[in-house]
């Protein structure tokens, strides 16, 4: 295992008209876990400039078992989860990556 940190970026497509909503509900829940779950070092929502509807969050966590595991069962994730239907076209896409470089 690595020293550095696991990097999660995790693709949403917003449904049509719920861009609003659904950035304020991320932002609410970025701002529990981060509160919450001293685990995660880091989360950045960033936004497609040319489609408002594609949202990315750049998270960092000490390993993949941490964000699968224990992260996963918050009761946080799974309200979360469980409103993902009416604000998401489809699940996200999570993917895992280590750093290489930084500058």
């Amino acid at each position: 295992m690595s020293a550095d940190p696991i990097v999660v970026l995790i693709a949403f497509k917003i449904q049509p008209g719920r861009e609003s909503l659904a950035t304020q509900v991320m932002t609410s829940l970025i701002a529990t876990v981060r509160k919450e779950e001293p685990a995660c070092s880091g989360i950045t929502m960033i936004r497609d400039a040319a489609d408002p509807a594609r949202v990315l969050l750049y998270e960092l966590w000490p390993d993949r078992e941490s964000y699968m595991g224990p992260h996963m069962e918050t009761p946080h994730i799974k309200a979360f989860k469980a409103q993902g239907g009416d604000l998401f076209a489809g699940p996200p896409e999570i993917t895992f990556w280590n750093t290489v470089a930084s500058v």
